[in-house]
């Protein structure tokens, strides 16, 4: 009984989302069908494993097949997800191409178990499965076992794309986000990119899983129930950072098209010089500290192009490169000065008192961006004085 339980799990705790998302599919946006999906795909992948473990022999032809399609299309479902909510690129049929590799694998595999009498089938799975090893008896068995491991493979491969590629999108995104917002709070894909890393964490023991074979934790069941349950809660946390994510591409891009571009051409024999882009880092920290305007919580760096007659990739160039710092991090640096000047004058304020009043509209984000710039919480540096 706590043995199924165990192995169940991580099924569970794909299929709980997987009936969250169900109930609000019909008024979810482009990117929660593409999570319920890969939740989906999740839930039949750790189906495979729960037959396999709970040694449902006659049905391993059927689920394997299953099991080899899902283990080889989560992550590139996974990809488009991550696609999606950082690009705002719309997913069109011609994008599933990314599942080909799993269809021809997994069809290939389910063929080949038809082909096979039961006893081979019965054979194999005796074998590669639950004894690993490799005896290939016959054609069929050969076949299946050459099939298995071109999905290994193909399964390493897979990993490796989706991890570089799914983190430079979320890289560059983030990168936007803080160039252009002064709160960025739930705004950059700090969650996302923790669930990557969870994702990282999940793929490699899956894949040290597939090197050492499913039949060694067969025989070591005190390895099993810890790996099971970790899978399960990474799995849980995935679904959760995905029902928790609102702001996506297609947030930015409508805030960047509403506002206004630039007030006024920069002069073009100054523009693209050192010396124009200094002179604009100077104006922009001088206007930014005369009217207090770092202490609004909304403030965005288009709100600054019609002031210091510019455009906002101009203002990029002189934040980024002459100042060698983000909009964000710029404002959170100017706001963390006004706190704690606000703290040395009237250490009667609370901290939360001092987090308004800075232009924080949480405190959590204070937290996070004090310490970031002083070393120390807001409390222990309150202390201090």
């Amino acid at each position: 009984m706590i043995e199924a339980i165990v192995t169940t799990f991580p099924m569970f705790a794909c299929l709980f989302w997987c009936c969250f998302f169900l109930m609000g599919y019909s008024g979810c946006d482009s990117g929660k069908r593409l999570f319920f999906f890969f939740m989906l795909t999740a839930t039949f992948l750790y189906l495979g494993h729960c037959c396999y473990f709970n040694k449902e022999y006659s049905l391993i032809p059927l689920t394997d097949t299953v099991y080899s399609f899902a283990n080889l299309a989560v992550f590139p479902i996974f990809f488009l997800y991550i696609k999606w909510v950082t690009t705002n690129a719309s997913i069109s049929p011609r994008n599933w191409w990314v599942l080909l590799p799993a269809a021809c694998v997994s069809i290939s595999i389910g063929v080949t178990y038809a082909y096979m009498t039961k006893d081979e089938s019965d054979y194999f799975a005796g074998n590669y499965f639950y004894s690993g090893s490799y005896d290939m008896k016959t054609t069929g068995i050969w076949l299946q076992t050459r099939l298995h491991q071109l999905a290994a493979i193909v399964f390493s491969a897979e990993l490796t794309l989706v991890l570089y590629f799914g983190e430079r999108h979320i890289s560059r995104f983030n990168k936007s986000v803080n160039d252009y917002y002064s709160d960025t709070e739930n705004k950059t894909f700090t969650r996302m990119r923790n669930l990557l890393i969870y994702f990282v964490i999940i793929s490699c023991l899956s894949f040290v899983v597939n090197l050492l074979g499913k039949s060694y934790f067969i025989n070591h069941g005190t390895l099993l129930a810890p790996l099971s349950l970790l899978f399960g809660t990474f799995l849980f946390l995935i679904g959760y950072e995905g029902h928790k994510r609102t702001f996506t591409a297609k947030e930015m891009t409508s805030d960047t098209e509403a506002c206004s571009e630039f007030g006024q051409s920069p002069d073009p024999q100054k523009e693209h010089t050192s010396d124009y882009f200094r002179d604009l880092s100077i104006r922009l920290v001088s206007i930014l500290r005369e009217e207090q305007l770092f202490l609004l919580p909304d403030l965005k760096i288009s709100d600054l192009t019609s002031r210091l007659q510019t455009n906002r990739n101009y203002l990029y160039q002189a934040i980024n490169v002459q100042m060698g710092t983000s909009f964000s991090e710029l404002i959170n640096r100017l706001r963390i000065e006004y706190a704690q000047e606000l703290m040395k004058e009237d250490r009667s304020l609370s901290v939360t008192e001092v987090c308004i009043r800075s232009g924080y509209l949480s405190e959590s984000s204070f937290y996070r961006n004090f310490k970031q710039v002083s070393g120390v919480s807001p409390k222990k540096w309150h202390q201090s004085l």
